[in-house]
Parts: structure tokens; C-alpha cells; sequence
């Protein structure tokens, strides 16, 4: 049984303005004829699977019958949170439904006025048609960007909030770096006096570090992935989440550390070992 059945109103041109595929039967004959096309979704809550086999069946709805003329293609009717319901396509017919929905395609040359002319004449029309109504106009493509109105300004906060985060880390890392190379200065200049190479000594200084960030990352996967994973059922069309994303941002964190890490032990390294020894 049927919950819920969208209607949508337009001409016998609205699926050639969307590019809406037409996978069995006709396009209304005109706007003024009261014939569906139906989606794949309400198709099959219907109980049909083959879309020729609902094409020239009658459907009842607000105690009106229907003919179904052709089946169209599923396409998104709102954001990616809501699943496509079942929809029926039909004429501009009844006076209460004749400004329910307006669409205007427009093809414009290069111009650079072409836009601002072309929309004044439309509005010109418009007020002819219905005077005393004021003109609003709205982009299909504006219609669409407010849908993830809310997620764009989360992703922006977002987006501070880990560079900062990121920075303050590194900031601490590159502090607890710098004050344990001067702590242990005399211990690199008898191992380096001793023969050590600069692999070992910056291997032997950023080992204990990465012990830490290795800690830090085990803790944090599951917050994120728990995260990510609530967030994303909010949404009916969904991407999966992968464990290479989780690895990716592991190893760039390592790679991140260990170049923060290096940069200071290295210096260290470097030194003259007879300073460091003479100094205590």
C-alpha cells in the first residue's frame, strides 16, 4: 500500500527540460490532459517491475481515475536525506494547481547583458499574465545548493576547527621535541662521538615521539569512525566508509610527525659534539 504519492504538475515538456529519461511509453499528449507517467519507484510500489506492464493501467487517487502513459526514470525530488518516493507526472490541469510550480529554460547567447534583459522580459510577461502578483524568481541550481545549506557551514567550521587543532599539535609536538633533544644533548654527543649516524640518532630520539602519536591514532579512529557513521544516517543515498581513509589519515599523520620531529633532532645531530660534552 502506497504511503505517500507525490504529484508533480507540468507540460509535455518537463521531462525534455530535465533530461528525465522516459523508460517505457509516452509523454501527456499535452498539459491539459489528465495522464500520469509514473517513476520506477512508484512503479514498483504499485506491484510492477516491468515497466511496460504498468503502461495503459488506470490508478485511483482522490477518488480519480488515471491512465499511466509512460514510466520515467527515478530522479531526486529533495536532498540526499530522503529516499525518491513514488511520483506521478500529470497536465497543469485545475485551477487551484496553476501556480504551484513554474519552470522557465532558459538559452542565452554571449551577451553580457543577455541575462538581465532576458529575465526583465520574462518578468514583463509574467505580470501581464498575473497582475497584482509579485514576480520571485529562484535558480534551479540555488534551489538545490540550499538543500545542503547547513552541511556547508558545518564542513566550514569544521575545516578552522582542524586546521587549528592541527596546528596547536604540532605546535606542542615540536615543543615536547625541542625540550627533550636539549635534555638529552650530552646523551647524542657521546653516541655520536661514538659513531652513531644521523639515521640512528633521529630514529633513536623520534622513536619514543611516535610511540605517542601511534597511541594518539588508536584512540581516536573509533571516535571518528563513530562520528562518520552517525552522521552519515541522517542521509538515505550515502557513500560507505572505507578503512584505507582511516589508514590514509594514519600514515599522513606519522609523515606529518616524523618530518616535525626530524626537523629538531637533526639540528641536534648535527652539532658539534665537543659543545654539547664541554657544556656539562
Amino acid at each position: 500500500m502506497i504511503q505517500e504519492l507525490q504529484i508533480l504538475n507540468g507540460d509535455s515538456e518537463y521531462l525534455n527540460v530535465y533530461n528525465i529519461d522516459l523508460l517505457a511509453g509516452r509523454k501527456p499528449l499535452n498539459d491539459t490532459i489528465e495522464e500520469y507517467v509514473i517513476n520506477e519507484t512508484g512503479m514498483k510500489a504499485f506491484g510492477f517491475q516491468d515497466p511496460e506492464g504498468i503502461v495503459g493501467k488506470y490508478i485511483e487517487l482522490n477518488s480519480n481515475t488515471r491512465l499511466i502513459v509512460g514510466v520515467m526514470k527515478d530522479f531526486k525530488q529533495r536532498s540526499l536525506k530522503t529516499e525518491v518516493i513514488p511520483l506521478v507526472l500529470t497536465g497543469d490541469t485545475g485551477r487551484e494547481r496553476r501556480t504551484n510550480f513554474r519552470t522557465v529554460h532558459l538559452v542565452l547567447d554571449d551577451k553580457p547583458d543577455g541575462w538581465s534583459s532576458t529575465i526583465a522580459q520574462v518578468e514583463q510577461v509574467y505580470k501581464k499574465v498575473y497582475p497584482g502578483e509579485d514576480f520571485k524568481m529562484t535558480f534551479i541550481d540555488e534551489t538545490i545548493a540550499n538543500f545542503y545549506e547547513q552541511e556547508q557551514r558545518i564542513a566550514g567550521l569544521l575545516n578552522w576547527a582542524t586546521g587549528l587543532s592541527v596546528l596547536i599539535s604540532c605546535l606542542g609536538l615540536l615543543g615536547l621535541v625541542i625540550h627533550t633533544t636539549e635534555r638529552r644533548a650530552k646523551e647524542i654527543g657521546i653516541r655520536k662521538v661514538l659513531g652513531a649516524s644521523l639515521a640512528q640518532l633521529n630514529l633513536l630520539l623520534c622513536t619514543d615521539f611516535l610511540k605517542l602519536v601511534v597511541l594518539a591514532y588508536l584512540i581516536a579512529v573509533p571516535f571518528a569512525w563513530w562520528g562518520l557513521h552517525n552522521w552519515l544516517q541522517d542521509y538515505a543515498y550515502k557513500t560507505e566508509m572505507s578503512w584505507w581513509v582511516f589508514a590514509l589519515s594514519g600514515i599522513g599523520m606519522v609523515v606529518l610527525a616524523l618530518a616535525i620531529m626530524s626537523f629538531k633532532t637533526l639540528r641536534t645531530a648535527l652539532k658539534n659534539p665537543v659543545k654539547s660534552l664541554r657544556t656539562e
